[in-house]
């Protein structure tokens, strides 16, 4: 899978230096490269998102502040558990969840949710 850091040069969306020190940071007081790099005001919001997108063949997320869940989408995914998993519900659509999510979800996680909900 190709990463966000090189995704990110490679289409020159961000310096390479910006990407430089949101690495360093995200080693040094953890989290994700894209939230390291959205608080160092390295790369616009809408571009991150554009680029995350590409990255990791997802749909693209809103920009701007996440809807807040309603309590339908509240009993269909938990708090603890989106919490637990890293994803953020946004919706539903019939039977399905919609997630925000910064990367893909892995195989292991896909099954627990399944499984929980």
């Amino acid at each position: 899978m190709t990463t966000l850091a090189a995704e990110l040069l490679r289409h020159r969306a961000a310096p390479i230096e910006a990407v430089e020190n949101a690495m360093l940071r995200q080693s040094l007081y953890g989290g994700d490269l894209a939230t390291n790099l959205l608080e160092l005001a390295a790369i616009r919001e809408a571009d991150l998102l554009g680029q995350l997108a590409l990255t990791f063949e997802l749909e693209t997320a809103p920009v701007g502040p996440l809807p807040v869940a309603d309590d339908a989408l509240k009993r269909a995914l938990p708090a603890e558990t989106a919490s637990r998993h890293g994803i953020f519900p946004i919706g539903l659509q019939g039977e399905d969840i919609v997630i925000v999510v910064s990367v893909p979800l892995m195989t292991n996680t896909l099954e627990d949710l399944a499984f929980s909900l």
